[in-house]
């Protein structure tokens, strides 16, 4: 099991287009090297960049999403907050994981915005545009899924109506 090894061979992966990483094992085979080498920086970062073109891909979104590439770099960041090149990925990585509801809830449900925001202002990454947009589709999520506590003005017709149970 050679770190190095795998970071080539997911730098050889993120040179292809994601459909033929997907078609030859390859984006299984990054989500084996993640846990493999949650200690290497540079496999990391090369597999989220490998990740994020799937993601990015609309016929292998759903593939990506099975594999829990959302919880896996999740680990990778727990591992490497003091990298801005792993923090900068996993931002982009779950940036693209979020632009669908469930995928931003299953974001927020594993406190990792938190704990970007805490390492951005810790180790000073200049990351907290990225963060901010992340942060943006978390919130997005959590309007969607409870907008009667959100959004009081939709009950704003029935205040003084016999009673305003607007939630």
């Amino acid at each position: 099991g050679d770190g190095g090894v795998q970071e080539e061979g997911a730098a050889l992966l993120a040179s292809l287009p994601a459909e033929d990483a997907w078609a030859c094992g390859g984006l299984g085979a990054v989500c084996a090297a993640m846990k493999t080498f949650v200690g290497s920086e540079d496999v990391q970062a090369q597999c989220f960049s490998v990740l994020l073109r799937a993601l990015r891909s609309r016929d292998l979104r759903g593939e990506v999403d099975a594999l829990g590439c959302v919880e896996l770099a999740c680990r990778s960041l727990r591992a490497h907050l003091g990298s801005e090149c792993v923090v900068g990925g996993g931002i982009a990585l779950l940036r693209a994981a979020s632009t669908t509801r469930g995928g931003a809830l299953d974001v927020d449900a594993r406190g990792v915005v938190a704990t970007l925001e805490g390492a951005v202002r810790r180790f000073r990454h200049p990351l907290a545009e990225e963060l901010a947009g992340l942060r943006e589709r978390v919130e997005w999520a959590r309007a969607q899924t409870r907008p009667a506590l959100l959004r009081p003005w939709a009950h704003c017709g029935a205040v003084g109506a016999g009673g305003g149970k607007g939630g």
